[in-house]
């Protein structure tokens, strides 16, 4: 793609707040791929409190849950969306993000 039309094609993360005895989304937000912030965040907590007491402050033993809703949700809606602006990529996918709230609570 970049060498035919002369840009790198973008990609949009989706991060989920998940709550773990539904598995309902609760909050939700979309970025670019090249959003890097809390990643770099997680590496010096991780140097300065060792994994292990990252991991209890960070909750990371959950994170089954949040997994369990990306699947759920990929499976339903699929990976891809209409929309070709992020805000309205966004707004695409509050609706889906909604619609399958409805699905999970039926």
């Amino acid at each position: 793609m970049e060498r035919v039309h002369g840009k790198k094609s973008r990609y949009v993360k989706l991060h989920f707040a998940v709550r773990i005895d539904t598995h309902e989304v609760v909050a939700m937000e979309v970025s670019t791929d090249d959003t890097r912030a809390r990643m770099r965040r997680a590496v010096e907590l991780v140097k300065r409190l060792g994994y292990d007491g990252w991991a209890r402050l960070s909750g990371y033993g959950r994170r089954w849950a949040v997994e369990t809703a990306y699947s759920t949700f990929k499976r339903v809606f699929g990976e891809g969306c209409m929309a070709k602006t992020l805000g309205n990529i966004a707004r695409e996918l509050v609706g889906k993000v909604a619609l399958d709230n409805v699905l999970i609570n039926g």
